[in-house]
């Protein structure tokens, strides 16, 4: 499918161009394929169109009830970037995830990773382990995606960011491919 290959583009390739068009596709013919629209977020993140990724975003809410825990973890993403000091959205991103039935179609890491940025954007210490004690869940699609990453350090780290991409560190050491065609934390 054109997400499906979007998200490979993006994610393995690196190839922003080729994911945005295929993501617009897979949007364009199925408006209520939420997965879509956050994979076109995050490709339109990467290719540093703000504006456009939360365009995005609020297409995925409104088509959505309730909104994923990722799609609101973007949400949060690009408000906070934008400047935005409100983390009323993150207590939603973890309580999306506890009531999460069936379990949301991402993987057992991937949840897990998007619990530890809300953790991290609350200020919780347990941030850092919640990743790390998902660690032997992850399959080979759990890839690092550096621009998500990137978000959190505009206007300002929060604390323990370091601590969180050094799970990521500690992932890429065992399996290089975690790292995926955005490169390791420490990557420019």
């Amino acid at each position: 499918t054109h997400n499906n290959l979007g998200w490979l583009q993006l994610h393995v390739r690196g190839d922003i161009r080729d994911a945005e068009q295929l993501l617009s596709e897979a949007v364009r013919l199925d408006p209520t394929l939420t997965s879509a629209s956050g994979n076109l977020a995050a490709a339109l993140t990467a290719k540093g169109d703000q504006l456009a990724a939360r365009e995005a975003v609020a297409r995925a809410m409104a088509h959505q009830q309730p909104p994923t825990p990722k799609i609101l973890l973007w949400q949060w993403l690009i408000g906070r970037a934008d400047g935005s000091p409100d983390t009323t959205t993150l207590p939603q991103v973890l309580a999306a995830l506890d009531q999460a039935s069936p379990p949301t179609r991402a993987t057992k890491f991937g949840d897990m990773e998007v619990r530890a940025v809300a953790l991290l954007g609350l200020g919780d210490d347990s941030a850092a382990e919640t990743l790390r004690s998902a660690a032997a869940m992850r399959i080979p699609t759990n890839i690092f995606f550096r621009p998500m990453y990137d978000l959190l350090v505009t206007p300002e780290p929060p604390q323990r960011l370091d601590q969180l991409l050094d799970v990521w560190r500690e992932i890429i050491a065992v399996d290089p491919t975690a790292a995926g065609a955005w490169g390791s934390p420490d990557a420019q």
